[in-house]
């Protein structure tokens, strides 16, 4: 078993285990806590990307805005948890902006993975890519996506 680098934000230490099948077939990651275990698949990069994601279409809304209170608490609980995938579009209101400002007040943007998805329906040329690409990236406070 190999340790990777303890992360001074969650209370999980995440383990590799070669053998133990993730997310189909190969080694994948666990995590160990007294009475939890979260699974984990390698990105290309061989970086832990938790199997169990958290998909932020909705985040708890009080007045039909997003709380952005509530899902910060919502989201330092999963990643405590050893979730470490969030996942968002550019079609849900106000998520991408939320995911970004959460994350960067956590501090753990760069311990995480974010995907999003871009609006099928707008890219109509090379040049939407690249503009709602770049208005994703805004909205997330990042320079790229996972």
């Amino acid at each position: 078993m190999f340790r990777l680098p303890a992360d001074p934000v969650s209370p999980y230490n995440v383990v590799s285990v070669p053998n133990r099948p993730a997310w189909g077939t190969g080694g994948g990651f666990i995590t160990e806590r007294k009475d939890r275990i979260m699974q984990y698949r390698s990105d290309r990069n061989g970086n832990p990307i938790s199997l169990l994601g958290y998909g932020c279409m909705r985040f708890t809304a009080k007045g039909g805005q997003i709380d952005v209170p509530k899902a910060r608490e919502e989201i330092r609980i999963a990643y405590e948890a050893g979730v470490n995938y969030f996942d968002t579009a550019y079609t849900y209101p106000g998520s991408e902006e939320a995911l970004g400002e959460i994350l960067s007040s956590l501090g753990i943007r760069d311990r995480v993975s974010v995907a999003t998805k871009l609006p099928h329906y707008l890219v109509r040329t090379p040049e939407s890519i690249e503009k709602y690409f770049t208005e994703e990236l805004r909205r997330l406070r990042t320079d790229h996506v996972d």
